[in-house]
């Protein structure tokens, strides 16, 4: 596929829209970072990790890792090699998701992967952020998507099964919980054109 319709400009809003949950309103504006959102992105992964036993990370992020972290991807999506969008939720970054290709021979080929507070799962959020996200890919050229989730996290493998993702494979004792017991990594593709 050619590499064509990519726009990014930093804070550039990508879709937005409303949700309700519990009678609260939500205002939803998936859009690209910018340097100014360092704090908010911080702020978020670091809540994400303390409660999500979903993520690699284990460990909390300093602000220096998290900057050095968002000034490479803020070229890297300039030069078309990563998409990062935030999720901000009534103006808090409150997710996150991200498509990284390794480049060379496989430079078609995207690792996505997204994460989002857990008060804003069950209401399409993570499906829509993934919809954009796929959307934003084939804009810089990837046409097969790779993603995975540990075994026991059932709802995200049912929200990329949903989106046509196949399972391909699981690694047994991928991640190690914290209370020593082990869970497969389950390996997932997409082919988008």
């Amino acid at each position: 596929m050619k590499k064509g319709g990519f726009d990014f400009t930093p804070g550039k809003i990508l879709e937005e829209f409303n949700r309700e949950k519990n009678s609260r309103k939500l205002h939803v504006i998936f859009r690209y970072p910018k340097m100014s959102d360092l704090d908010g992105i911080l702020s978020n992964i670091n809540a994400t990790i303390r409660e999500s036993e979903f993520l690699r990370m284990n460990k909390r992020i300093t602000k220096e890792e998290e900057r050095k972290w968002l000034k490479n991807t803020l070229k890297a999506i300039k030069e078309k090699k990563k998409i990062y969008i935030v999720a901000e939720i009534n103006g808090r970054i409150s997710g996150g998701g991200m498509n990284e290709t390794k480049g060379g021979a496989a430079s078609h080929v995207g690792e996505i992967g997204i994460s989002l507070r857990e008060k804003y799962t069950n209401m399409g959020i993570g499906t829509r952020m993934m919809e954009v996200m796929m959307n934003e890919a084939m804009k810089i050229g990837i046409e097969v998507l790779k993603i995975s989730c540990y075994e026991h996290n059932k709802r995200a493998k049912h929200v990329y099964e949903k989106l046509g993702f196949k399972h391909i494979g699981t690694i047994p004792k991928a991640r190690k919980c914290k209370d020593g017991s082990y869970s497969g990594e389950a390996i997932m593709y997409k082919i988008l054109v």
